[in-house]
């Protein structure tokens, strides 16, 4: 039967992509039919789904982060710097903008168009995820039939389909069962250790240092339980694990180094704390570690009285402040919690898979281990909610659930389809209508047909064959996703009356439950269609560029609802706002009194200032490099951040401290040239190189001595 395999998941992915083919609009990375609504000359769009504010992080920052570094890389540049935003800000330093991570700087190098290389990603992590949980419960002694549900059910979970449009945490959360697989192998000395230290690498530069954080923990207490199966084994995996963090400290150092002057730095308090367990587990939660559909679906929207439009109807997002179904969505599901019902004893699989799911709720809930790693753990404080850890809560209950006394026979995975439709209709929840929300989660069905493929499986003995459909079958389906989740092109005539230009935006307001209807162009929008902007969104921001912002505004320039995201007002003033470089405004209403003509349906007015550059022309600009001929002093209005250093007439100068970018003492006709490094990178690179060069000696000795059994 396994001969006839390919050709069977080939015509189910046919038929299932003609019936999405009806679909307005698929939530492949996020909201784009909501966020449409926002963009310069889009028009309002109708959309059948409710608002979901954590997702919409998904098309306003990871959107434009992944074009930002992947375009970067595919001009052979280290992706350092954003110019688009909070008038220039590191993109590096960002962490989530994960510029090192191998995947991105692999599409970048081979000239994949970001949206295509966002989709191929996120198909091949989904993979890697179900690969890796598949392996791992294996090893720890389950049944193939019964690791092959545990890994579907995870991958599959409404915890990831959750934050799969968040583009940092598959990446980051796919590589934790597969790297807790290679331990295990290493350690028995069926496998190489080296293994251990690409797993680490990958998850630390996967972009989201909370979840990588998570993700280390459960690699560490499974390290530990296998200290007693041979302890000069377990040294050679804790020193290839060293490596491997060595690896990301690229891109990990230089976002330690920017927090230091980070809007959210500071020192750990009570207050803060209180605040931060407010985000815990509650009691009202608990069934939803059963079935999280009972949690509402956050995709349906209901009418409620009082309000003037529909929310969505999950309705943790009103029990507790800023709580979202995708952080709260960690609950195993029937599926997994009959699993566990009909486990059989397996010492390693109920520990395992115990232990993580008991560390989880330690963190999750109000404990003395939460208290500890807020207060003692750097950086914790400024992370976002504790539910997140219920990621390890449903890796843990996926491995107990691997273990239950299932004797179906893999012959017969022809089945699987059918078995992930049916999924599918599960995932769907209390919807209107099962059979459209099944559509709308159809994409992933397709990810997990092509992971149950190649990865779970072997078909027959043709591994060229199943290299060559997992082949097809990905590109097909990044393509597909690509077409049918793409956001609207600006107005021919936006565009050209900005070029060159730094604009704001007017936004007054964000909504945690509605689509602000009123927004233009928010987050970091501007990456995603060229502009250069004022304001942005970041978990990352020097304090100074807020500062700025909000003496232009009179006051917080971000919404109450969103302390990492910067607005200019409608109450701005003017005069300060062109002291920033602002030549253009748009707005939905006339601005600041001020005269104004209407593209595309929004106001745009004009502002006299110095702009951008003064004292000379602009000859090249790039992501760090500057090049200008002077005709005076010269002033780049761009943030002088660290990292910036000038250079007159290929002399190297003293760049003047201040707000922006500035040679004083340039004459007419000198070149000169300001180059940005990210501080913190040269010595996370030196540190890296020899990381790289420590784990390729103990692959290789490891290799040579023969301990590796295929």
């Amino acid at each position: 039967m396994g001969r006839w395999l390919p050709l069977a998941f080939l015509l189910t992915f046919v038929v299932l992509t003609l019936l999405i083919a009806g679909r307005p609009q698929l939530p492949m990375f996020g909201p784009s039919d909501h966020i449409s609504s926002m963009v310069l000359g889009a028009g309002s769009i109708e959309s059948d789904r409710a608002w979901d504010v954590l997702q919409a992080d998904g098309v306003l920052q990871f959107q434009p982060w992944r074009k930002a570094v992947i375009e970067s890389w595919a001009r052979f540049e280290v992706p350092q710097w954003n110019p688009n935003q909070l008038m220039g800000t590191p993109l590096l330093a960002n962490s989530q903008s994960a510029p090192f991570y191998p995947g991105h700087l692999l599409m970048g190098v081979l000239q994949v168009p970001w949206s295509f290389a966002m989709a191929i990603l996120l198909v091949l992590h989904l993979v890697i995820l179900s690969r890796g949980m598949f392996l791992l419960t294996i090893s720890l002694g389950a049944r193939p039939a019964a690791a092959f549900v545990a890994a579907l059910a995870l991958t599959f979970s409404p915890f990831m389909i959750s934050w799969a449009a968040l583009a940092s945490v598959p990446t980051t959360i796919c590589w934790i069962p597969i790297t807790m697989w290679w331990l295990r192998r290493a350690v028995q000395g069926r496998g190489n250790p080296a293994w251990v230290g690409v797993g680490i690498a990958c998850m630390m530069l996967g972009g989201h240092l909370q979840f990588a954080s998570y993700g280390l923990l459960a690699v560490l207490v499974f390290g530990l339980g296998h200290l007693r199966l041979n302890l000069s084994r377990a040294a050679l995996v804790a020193a290839c694990g060293v490596a491997g963090a060595l690896i990301s400290l690229p891109q990990v150092l230089p976002a330690l180094e920017f927090s230091k002057l980070s809007h959210r730095a500071g020192v750990a308090t009570e207050a803060g704390y209180e605040a931060y367990r407010g985000s815990s587990l509650t009691a009202r939660e608990l069934p939803a570690l059963i079935a999280p559909q009972v949690l509402g679906n956050p995709d349906k929207e209901i009418t409620l009285e009082g309000l003037p439009s529909d929310v969505g109807s999950s309705w943790i997002a009103y029990l507790k402040r800023g709580g979202n179904f995708a952080e709260s969505a960690f609950g195993l599901g029937f599926l997994l919690w009959g699993g566990i019902l009909l486990i059989r004893k397996v010492k390693p699989m109920v520990l395992t898979g115990a232990g993580l799911m008991a560390l989880s709720m330690l963190l999750i809930t109000p404990s003395f281990v939460q208290r500890l790693a807020y207060f003692g753990m750097p950086g914790w404080s400024s992370t976002g909610s504790p539910g997140r850890a219920g990621v390890l809560f449903l890796i843990g209950g996926a491995i107990l659930a691997s273990g239950a006394r299932i004797f179906w026979r893999p012959s017969i995975v022809i089945w699987g389809p059918l078995i992930l439709i049916v999924m599918a209709l599960a995932l769907a929840g209390p919807a209107a209508s099962p059979l459209e929300s099944m559509l709308d989660y159809m994409w992933i069905v397709l990810s997990g047909l092509a992971a149950l493929l190649v990865f779970n499986y072997r078909v027959g003995d043709r591994p060229r064959t199943t290299a060559f459909t997992l082949t097809v079958v990905t590109v097909l389906l990044a393509l597909f996703m690509c077409v049918r989740s793409g956001l609207p092109s600006l107005t021919r005539s936006a565009i050209n009356s900005t070029s060159g230009e730094r604009v704001a935006w007017i936004n007054d307001r964000w909504n945690l439950y509605t689509i602000p209807e009123r927004a233009l162009m928010p987050g970091n929008l501007s990456t995603l269609y060229g502009f250069t902007d004022v304001a942005g969104y970041d978990s990352l921001m020097s304090a100074d560029t807020v500062k700025l912002l909000d003496d232009v505004n009179g006051g917080p320039s971000s919404p109450q609802e969103n302390g990492n995201m910067l607005f200019i007002k409608s109450k701005a003033d003017p005069a300060k706002l062109a002291l920033l470089g602002v030549t253009r405004v748009f707005s939905r209403e006339p601005f600041a009194g001020l005269p104004s003509e209407e593209i595309a349906g929004i106001f745009s007015t004009k502002l006299d200032g110095p702009g951008i550059l003064t004292g000379g022309k602009l000859k090249t600009r790039t992501a760090g490099l500057i090049t200008i001929e002077a005709n005076g002093p010269v002033t780049f209005r761009e943030r002088n951040l660290p990292g910036w250093s000038l250079l007159i007439n290929g002399q190297k100068a003293d760049l003047p401290t201040g707000v922006w970018l500035s040679a004083p003492t340039a004459n007419p006709g000198d070149q000169i040239i300001f180059t940005y490094s990210t501080p913190g990178m040269r010595t996370g690179v030196n540190l890296a190189a020899f990381g790289i060069l420590a784990l390729l000696l103990g692959g290789i000795w490891h290799q040579r001595r023969g301990k590796v059994q295929e």
